[in-house]
């Protein structure tokens, strides 16, 4: 019986013991649980996120380094644009004019498309969507460019696909493959750089006929692909744009020339591209 009482009171020092180890090795594991879960939510950058009235600002983590870094929003939600691929999306575009300019809708390393807003001859607006290719080096793409609605060329610029007018101006991207020169003597299917072409173009007339209000159109596809991997395409009727003789018959809009609608970019790395017409004005929603 007196042996069996030393060993009760020799395992009451090891049961403490082991208590105590459990106990440190929970408070480690909470401990390294709580760095860790920081850590990831540090890296997916939750700062000023909210979710069901939840602000992730409030999290301190037991001072293991303070608040969550700041969140960067996507471009989708009001957040801005990579400045260089790899990207690929489809962009929603918005550009107004209220005075004759030109202005970028959007460039992918000297590719690009462009609004041109110009008066007419006679009276009234023109509103031109102009293709460019400025790259400084060679290169290849293929192109399919539908026909052409709007007959005015104020652009005074060769097409790039055909026309219903019949006016006779050069169709400059016929469907197929076209490489782009920066010198020399352009072969039958090379285009010298710079070059430009009029996707299309739409007119409204001088003001006696300004109770009709502005002329707006549906554009026409335009589909390119480049050997570098840029793609910039517009689906038919993906595209809108309109021409006014007077800011005031566009009520609200108060423009005298615009586009608005989709473009279809893949941008491979390293390519700097911008979007100047991005319209982000939906973002404000979330």
């Amino acid at each position: 019986l007196h042996t069996i009482r030393r060993c009760m009171f020799l395992f009451k020092p090891i049961a403490a013991l082991r208590n105590f180890a459990l106990a440190k090795m929970k408070s480690l594991s909470l401990l390294s649980l709580a760095t860790v879960a920081f850590g990831a939510l540090s890296d997916m950058k939750l700062d000023g996120l909210k979710l069901d009235g939840f602000d992730f600002d409030s999290l301190d983590f037991g001072g293991l380094g303070g608040k969550a870094a700041a969140v960067k929003k996507p471009w989708y939600l009001g957040g801005p644009l990579p400045s260089k691929g790899p990207f690929g999306a489809s962009i929603p575009i918005h550009l107004f004019l209220d005075e004759y300019a030109n202005a970028t809708i959007i460039d992918i390393g000297g590719v690009s498309f462009e609004l041109a807003c110009l008066p007419q001859e006679t009276g009234g607006s023109v509103t031109a969507l102009i293709f460019n290719v400025d790259t400084g080096k060679e290169i290849s793409g293929l192109f399919d460019v539908g026909t052409q609605v709007g007959s005015d060329n104020a652009a005074n610029i060769g097409r790039c696909g055909s026309s219903t007018g019949g006016d006779g101006i050069e169709n400059l991207l016929q469907q197929g493959l076209w490489t782009f020169i920066t010198s020399g003597t352009p072969g039958p299917d090379d285009r010298l750089q710079p070059f430009s072409c009029l996707w299309d173009d739409v007119a409204d007339p001088a003001e006696s006929f300004e109770d009709f209000g502005p002329e707006v159109f549906d554009l026409n596809h335009f589909l390119s692909k480049f050997d570098n991997g840029i793609q910039l395409n517009a689906p038919r009727e993906s595209m809108g744009f309109f021409a006014s003789n007077t800011t005031a018959d566009t009520k609200g809009f108060d423009a005298l020339c615009g586009v608005w609608g989709f473009l279809d970019i893949d941008i491979p790395k390293g390519v700097p591209f911008s979007v100047p017409a991005l319209d982000n004005s939906y973002a404000s929603k979330y």
